[in-house]
């Protein structure tokens, strides 16, 4: 079983915990956040989900066994934070209790300003997993104190 992160485990004893994924991708890049999710969830089970993420993560959403709110990625609330001059996070963003992006650019205005504008915990992880790791072990890399192996990970529950 894969160990939860010190941070983020303070927060799964929130009641109910709110965490928020940024992820764009495709079909497949939503699936394989799927585990990750999961993983939160077997850690609380009443954790609230929300996924900032592209059309694909809203249409996959009614065919998983848990409930998780969605807010696309390209809504008019999320373009502030691309700019040098954001004063505040999007709702979805600043009601959350952790916020973990996987991004290209970690140093990039995104999520410098979240950053800069949320009291809790905000990870960032990088979009491309090392060659030698499945993509769905490398977004659960995210999230836990060592990289989990792909044997361990919850599997994606599509119905």
């Amino acid at each position: 079983m894969a160990q939860i992160l010190d941070s983020l485990k303070s927060i799964l004893n929130a009641s109910p915990p709110r965490i928020a994924f940024v992820r764009s991708g495709s079909l497949g890049d939503n699936i394989l956040l799927l585990p990750t999710m999961r993983l939160l969830q077997q850690e609380n089970p009443n954790a609230s989900v929300e996924i900032i993420g592209s059309a694909w993560a809203r249409r996959i959403l009614p065919l998983t066994s848990h409930q998780w709110a969605f807010t696309p990625y390209d809504s008019a609330a999320m373009t502030q934070l691309f700019t040098d001059q954001c004063l505040s996070l999007p709702p979805v963003l600043a009601d959350a209790d952790a916020i973990i992006v996987y991004t290209a650019s970690p140093d990039g205005p995104m999520i410098n300003n979240i950053r800069a504008l949320h009291p809790g915990p905000v990870l960032a992880h990088p979009l491309s997993p090392p060659p030698d790791r499945h993509v769905a072990a490398h977004l659960a890399a995210a999230i836990t104190n060592q990289p989990p192996k792909l044997d361990n990970l919850p599997s994606p529950d599509l119905r």
